[in-house]
C-alpha cells in the first residue's frame, strides 16, 4: 500500500507482466471535483535529460458537469450562452477550459479559431496551453 499526497506527490506506472489490479482510494470532500488530476511526462518519450523535470502532459479530469455542457451546447442557443459565461466567470481554470472546448466544437468556419484565441486571453496559463494547443490542431 502506498499513500500519495495529492497535488504533492506523483507516481510513474508502468504496464505491469501479468495481470494486477490497482485500488485508488480518494477523499470524497466538495472540494475533490474541482481539482485537477494530472498525467506527466516523466521525458522517457523524447529522452531523459538529467535534471530535466517532469511535465504535464494532460489534466483527465472531467466531471459529469463539464461532460453535460460539452453535450448540451449541441443543442441550443441558451447552452452555448450558458458555457461562454461558465468560459468568462468560473472560478477553476479547468471548467472554463473545457466550456471553451465545447464552444469551439460547435463554431462553425472561423468561428473555432475566434473561441480559442479569445481563451488564449485566459488569466490562467492553464487555460491559455490547452486553447494553444486545441488552435494547433
Amino acid at each position: 500500500m502506498l499513500l500519495y499526497r495529492a497535488h504533492r506527490d506523483f507516481h510513474c506506472q508502468l504496464p505491469p507482466a501479468t495481470l494486477s489490479v490497482s485500488l485508488n482510494i480518494m477523499d470524497e470532500g466538495e472540494h475533490v471535483p474541482w481539482r485537477d488530476q494530472y498525467i506527466v511526462d516523466m521525458g522517457r518519450e523524447a529522452g531523459e535529460r538529467a535534471g530535466q523535470l517532469p511535465t504535464i502532459a494532460r489534466r483527465p479530469t472531467l466531471t459529469s458537469g463539464e461532460l453535460f455542457l460539452r453535450c448540451a451546447v449541441h443543442l441550443s442557443a441558451e447552452a452555448k450562452d450558458l458555457a461562454d459565461h461558465i468560459a468568462q466567470t468560473h472560478p477553476v481554470p479547468r471548467v472554463r477550459a473545457n466550456a471553451i472546448a465545447a464552444l469551439a466544437a460547435v463554431a462553425e468556419g472561423e468561428g473555432r479559431a475566434a473561441v480559442l484565441e479569445r481563451g488564449m486571453a485566459d488569466k490562467d496559463a492553464r487555460v491559455r496551453d490547452d486553447c494553444r494547443r486545441w488552435l494547433a490542431l
